[in-house]
């Protein structure tokens, strides 16, 4: 069951994570089935809009850009069990290869989409990433069942975490 998440915390707050609705007409498509069912399990979370926040597992700043991992697991179910797309703790690598990748029953991650990098700006305790478009890669595509072909669109990425201590100030 998706926990219905309020605009932040119970004072109001930031919370951080990774803001993201996969994809506004598979989303729709699901909730739309007879039998469809979306769910979440480890701290996912939606505002009840097709927004999702998967929590944020660590962030760590590279030589290249940043590697943030998320908790959590989205899952999509409809047509008696036929369409089964889980998002599992999730990984956003920023650089210049920037991806999405999700964590399979075996443990094995599979980039499932490319994502613009940008900068993260300071907002008081916070690092945010401005909107992030991000595409389907090949494997992205199994995923879905091949019914969105490599490169579609999928909605774009929100990424806030804490300012790590110690690190200077990014942006404006």
């Amino acid at each position: 069951m998706i926990d219905v998440m309020e605009s932040g915390d119970q004072n109001g707050e930031m919370l951080p994570g990774l803001y993201w609705g996969v994809r506004a007409s598979f989303v729709d498509y699901v909730a739309g089935s007879a039998d469809g069912d979306i769910y979440g399990d480890d701290g996912v979370e939606t505002d009840g809009s097709g927004t999702f926040r998967f929590p944020v597992r660590d962030a760590q700043r590279t030589a290249s850009g940043w590697t943030i991992d998320f908790d959590g697991e989205l899952r999509f179910l409809a047509h008696f069990g036929a369409l089964n797309v889980g998002i599992v703790r999730p990984r956003v690598v920023l650089d210049e290869e920037s991806d999405l990748s999700v964590e399979q029953a075996n443990g094995v991650r599979i980039r499932i989409a490319r994502v613009q990098s940008r900068e993260p700006q300071r907002l008081d305790e916070w690092l945010v990433w401005p909107p992030l478009d991000a595409v389907l890669t090949a494997e992205g595509s199994a995923i879905f069942g091949d019914v969105y072909g490599e490169n579609a669109a999928l909605d774009r990425l929100r990424i806030a975490i804490a300012f790590p201590s110690g690190d200077a100030p990014t942006g404006s």
